[in-house]
């Protein structure tokens, strides 16, 4: 297996079989179910083999899809129960500063969309074409807006930059751009995975840096813990990862 199945994949493929339906994963996961689809086929992929059958409509569990699932399942229950006990927070900005925290990357924000739509694409024509808005909530209020996307590429937008559809999350936006509906700015550390496996791509160079770095609280009595030691290595990897992808460069 040359690439290993991401886990969002991974938690795809188990939610779906789980549930026997891609709309009921996607509704426990929050995104849509073309995004669980999308998900499925790309693991599908890396591992070299079927674990459904579509049929009619309906999508049936292959023989590898059998073996796969209660694994899956167990492992995902343990994750849980295991993160259950964990007092760590991930955050825009240090907001936490009672606890001991440490700043673990430094993000900006890209526009992103489907590749369809990116075809269409002029940086004189993306004022044009529909913007998804995110809202940041109170944490956020610092993040850029596409008004200041405009502004840093120097293209001056008009009326566009209020224009458009409005998400209440990063995650949101990013499932409206990857259904087509949409171009989103989005952090370095919510799209790399999606710019990697083709669901997205990068109509234009131009990112903006965020203000703050992204930060990790744990308080000094879960930092002693090795499930913590462990798990906090994994997600400062990940973050990394993700931030320092080819696919944002």
């Amino acid at each position: 297996m040359a690439v290993p199945p991401s886990l969002k994949g991974l938690q795809a493929f188990e939610a779906a079989a789980r549930t026997g339906s891609f709309a009921a994963a996607a509704e426990e996961l929050s995104v849509s179910a073309a995004a669980v689809s999308q998900l499925i086929r790309t693991v599908e992929e890396q591992m070299g083999r079927k674990l459904f059958h579509r049929v009619n409509r309906r999508v049936v569990l292959t023989e590898a899809g059998v073996e796969m699932l209660p694994r899956l399942t167990m492992a995902f229950q343990e994750i849980g129960s295991v993160a259950r006990q964990l007092d760590i927070r991930l955050s825009y900005g240090p907001h936490y500063r009672e606890h001991p925290t440490e700043d673990i990357v430094q993000d900006a924000v890209y526009p992103v969309c489907a590749p369809g739509l990116a075809d269409t694409i002029k940086p004189e024509g993306l004022a044009s074409l529909p913007l998804i808005h995110t809202g940041w909530g109170p944490t956020g209020a610092s993040f850029p807006s596409w008004h200041n996307w405009f502004e840093a590429a120097g293209i001056e937008p008009g009326r566009a930059a209020q224009r458009g559809l409005s998400a209440n999350s990063s995650r949101a936006a990013l499932d409206l751009a990857i259904s087509g509906l949409g171009v989103a700015l989005a952090q370095g550390i919510y799209c790399a995975e999606a710019l990697e496996d083709g669901r997205l791509v990068r109509p234009l160079a131009q990112a903006l840096e965020l203000r703050q770095p992204y930060c990790l609280t744990i308080p000094e009595r879960s930092a002693r813990r090795d499930v913590v030691a462990a798990f906090r290595q994994w997600l400062i990897d990940e973050c990394r990862r993700a931030v320092n992808s080819p696919a944002l460069r």
